[in-house]
């Protein structure tokens, strides 16, 4: 038997002057295996559409499964799948991160770069951004830190925002008291004259001590919407089903609104009391809402204003 050095493992020892070999680059799949790809991931998405539309746990299932007999990379299927079986939450964000992952692994890292601030303008992507806002939902129940991390990645990735991700990071970032965040937020997306954001502006002002972008905040608020103000100062409660649909300025919109930005309201006493104070019929609202107390600091009160005649 030959016991030169030669019969040991490859680089076992290897001599302080010998270079490190460089790893084998990955092999490219061919055209072919690309489009076979390709189809595999189209027809599995289908069975996931139907899925979606499926009335039933046990087709959703079958559904799902055979989806990922034929792509074992189909998000969709994973985040489906675990929500028809009863995990716990932590195993429901294990299954999630799971998805994100395959998710991942189908667009390739080519499509971060090359498609970064439009994601959801492409049908490919709208499975990773699905299992994403999926997971910063089950986030924001226990982690918002962790939540708004997820929510701002995938803001960046997507800027035009086709999922309404603004409005949740907004109302976080005021509810936890990062009034310079969310004021970047609100500058970033300023050409939105929605109910929430405007309400969430008149929150962002009165939370800084800000009295005269209040006082203007206040006035624009209102004219976007009147009804939002009702809800969130407390005059009236929502109701326990929120609206399917809403047009602008209604009482519908109002109610959107006011259920995004009440929990950040809340959790601002003194703009709570701001509000009241500042109600078209202030002094009733404050005794109906014991508001007349010492120590509640408050803005002084907008002074009615009318809208300008167009010249």
């Amino acid at each position: 038997m030959n016991d030169s050095p030669s019969d040991g493992p490859p680089d076992a020892n290897p001599s302080p002057t010998s270079k490190p070999k460089r790893a084998a680059k990955p092999k490219k799949p061919t055209r072919a295996e690309r489009e076979a790809s390709e189809r595999r991931r189209y027809e599995a998405q289908e069975y996931v559409f139907q899925a979606m539309e499926a009335r039933s746990v046990a087709r959703v299932t079958a559904l799902c499964r055979k989806a990922l007999e034929i792509d074992p990379d189909c998000s969709d299927a994973i985040v489906l799948l675990a929500k028809t079986e009863k995990l716990s939450n932590a195993q429901f964000e294990q299954r999630l991160r799971t998805a994100i992952q395959a998710a991942e692994r189908a667009l390739g890292a080519d499509a971060f770069r090359e498609l970064r601030g439009m994601f959801w303008g492409f049908t490919e992507t709208r499975p990773y951004m699905r299992a994403r806002i999926e997971l910063a939902n089950l986030l924001a129940e226990s982690r918002p830190l962790e939540a708004l991390a997820e929510y701002e990645a995938l803001l960046e990735l997507n800027t035009d925002d086709n999922n309404g991700l603004r409005y949740i990071v907004v109302a976080l970032h005021l509810q936890l008291g990062n009034l310079d965040k969310a004021a970047r937020w609100l500058k970033r997306y300023d050409m939105d004259d929605s109910a929430f954001f405007t309400w969430a502006a008149v929150l962002h002002a009165v939370a800084s001590g800000n009295e005269s972008a209040a006082t203007k905040a206040l006035k624009l608020a209102r004219e976007s919407n009147a009804f939002a103000e009702a809800y969130l100062s407390g005059r009236k409660t929502l109701p326990k089903t929120p609206p399917p649909l809403y047009s602008p300025g209604s009482d519908d919109e109002g109610q959107l609104a006011a259920r995004e930005l009440l929990p950040a309201y809340q959790a601002h006493p003194k703009v709570m009391a701001w509000l009241i104070a500042n109600a078209p019929d202030s002094g009733k609202t404050q005794r109906e809402h014991g508001t007349e107390m010492p120590g509640v600091s408050v803005l002084p009160r907008v002074k009615k204003q009318t809208r300008p005649k167009p010249n």
